[in-house]
């Protein structure tokens, strides 16, 4: 149906899940399959993942809510499983676009997932139209052993893949864009937060988990006390802090 194949990514504990129709499937997919929620966001954000079928038979169907929030509309999401009212309003709730019925006809699971790519196609070519000139911000932006590709909501330290979180993840772009500068509490809040009425201790917990996430954060990242945060780059070897 399509020149080139789009990536699946198939979610499931099961090796087994929809095997009764992988030889149909990879007729118009590239298939993947990850066992868990880390290996689903690795082959996601690695990979450029585009659709993504979870097994809603198992407990990874609670992988559906950080993968949404994770990657927004970016990617599309379908549950799959013995079909139940409140199997299917639950994976609504978890952010699926669509839930098919194993027991159905596999033609169905086909035709979501075509709907899906088309969907997927028209927004990208209306968020072009809308800014034709709009520069893609830099592929990667790297501070000693910590390297960030925006593009990709993917960070890496001493060459390792980091699995953050969406709010660890825009704390960390947000200390590195600005290194050097003191990010008030109240700025943390409006720009990471939205300002949602999230306290200043809760702000300070979300930082103390990003630098044992890094490492090479406990000494850099100071805490100018009463006011704010502060990315020094002293404490890191000018031979490694580039920006790319």
């Amino acid at each position: 149906m399509w020149e080139d194949k789009t990536k699946l990514l198939i979610i499931s504990f099961n090796n087994h899940f929809l095997s009764e129709i992988q030889s149909e499937l990879e007729e118009h997919f590239d298939i993947q399959r990850a066992n868990s929620e880390q290996v689903a966001f690795f082959l996601i954000r690695e990979a450029d993942i585009k659709l993504a079928v979870v097994d809603f038979e198992s407990p990874l169907l609670n992988s559906c809510h950080p993968l949404r929030k994770a990657f927004g509309y970016n990617i599309g999401l379908i549950g799959s499983g013995q079909g139940s009212k409140s199997l299917v309003e639950q994976a609504f709730r978890l952010g699926c676009d669509q839930f098919v019925d194993r027991g159905g006809n596999s033609q169905r699971l086909m035709l979501s997932l075509f709907a899906l790519k088309k969907r997927l196609e028209r927004t990208h070519q209306v968020e072009q139209r809308k800014s034709p000139e709009r520069k893609e911000s830099r592929a990667r932006i790297k501070l000693g052993g910590i390297e960030i590709f925006p593009n990709d909501y993917l960070v890496h330290y001493n060459k390792e893949v980091v699995r953050t979180t969406p709010t660890q993840f825009k704390l960390l772009l947000s200390f590195i864009s600005k290194s050097d500068e003191l990010l008030t509490r109240d700025w943390l809040q409006e720009h990471i937060w939205e300002d949602s009425n999230i306290s200043h201790r809760s702000i300070d917990a979300h930082i103390s988990k990003l630098k044992k996430l890094i490492p090479e954060l406990s000494e850099s990242l100071i805490n100018i006390y009463g006011k704010g945060y502060m990315l020094s780059t002293s404490t890191i070897s000018s031979e490694d802090a580039d920006a790319a």
